[in-house]
């Protein structure tokens, strides 16, 4: 029979987990404006099932490991923080996937092994539940709960990297806070006249894919087949009518002509939607 140990950690040691990943994370909610609370750790019982898993040190071996889940909650909560938009169009759901992304990278550096040259640069999730021995009594393993928009993300930390980050965090003495910046001051002032917080700084180094979109043609099978290089098709969009600049989903963002600038096609902006533009 194979002996295990049984590992248990401390209320003192518990709390060092939670105030370190609450200060790493602090600058990357208040990027967003939506600020992340400090979590409650656990020992680890139970491995939800219903949540999407991802590995964010997948560069580590599973006694190293980190898992971050997501209830399909989460992403509706953080659209509607964010846009007012639940049901999650093209350009929400690309700044919510961006928003998960920067929450990970964060996590990754600051969890990540010091014998490790982990790059806190993450582009992508991966696929990954936690072990199903985690959650067997006295594992070592702890989850950590999210409070406010972020009720929906558990953070899962194996029991040797507990170990390892609980000796390095409780070594490192206790700074007393610094004052609160006053912009900071204000946005909370803000937040309790019921107003909005921008978002335009955290949003504004997101790559969005336009299209310019021309109007759609038909032509019958024949006339395809027929097609040879130096054949011209005749579209129906007027030499006056502009183009329209859409997202993914549609959603018309500008409209303009076509042009040129040193040396490449650019387009000349004749209106820009007021819907694309970001509201407080």
């Amino acid at each position: 029979m194979a002996v295990r140990n049984l590992l248990w950690w401390r209320e003192t040691q518990r709390d060092a987990l939670a105030r370190a990943v609450e200060a790493g994370l602090s600058s990357c909610g208040e990027a967003w404006g939506l600020p992340m609370p400090k979590p409650t750790v656990h020992a680890c019982c139970w491995i939800d099932p219903t949540l999407a898993w991802q590995a964010i040190l997948p560069d580590q071996g599973l006694e190293n490991q980190v898992w971050l889940g997501y209830s399909a909650q989460l992403r509706k909560d953080l659209s509607t923080a964010l846009f007012d938009d639940a049901d999650g169009a093209a350009l929400s759901r690309q700044v919510v996937e961006q928003a998960l992304l920067r929450v990970s990278a964060a996590l990754r550096g600051l969890l990540s092994m010091p014998t490790q040259k982990t790059s806190n640069k993450l582009t992508t999730l991966i696929l990954s539940t936690p072990p199903a021995d985690h959650a067997q009594a006295w594992s070592g393993s702890v989850q950590m709960v999210f409070d406010g928009v972020w009720q929906g993300m558990v953070l899962h930390l194996a029991p040797q990297l507990v170990s390892q980050r609980v000796q390095a965090w409780l070594a490192t003495p206790t700074q007393e806070p610094a004052a609160e910046p006053a912009h900071k001051a204000a946005r909370q002032q803000g937040q309790s006249a019921g107003q909005r917080t921008p978002i335009i700084h955290a949003i504004d180094s997101i790559a969005v894919p336009l299209y310019v979109s021309l109007a759609d043609i038909k032509l019958d099978l024949g006339s395809l087949q027929s097609l040879t290089p130096g054949a011209v098709v005749r579209l129906t969009h007027a030499l006056e009518q502009p183009f329209d600049v859409c997202t993914a989903d549609g959603s018309i963002v500008c409209t303009g002509y076509l042009g040129q600038s040193a040396a490449h096609r650019a387009l000349g902006l004749l209106s820009v939607s007021t819907s694309s533009k970001s509201q407080d």
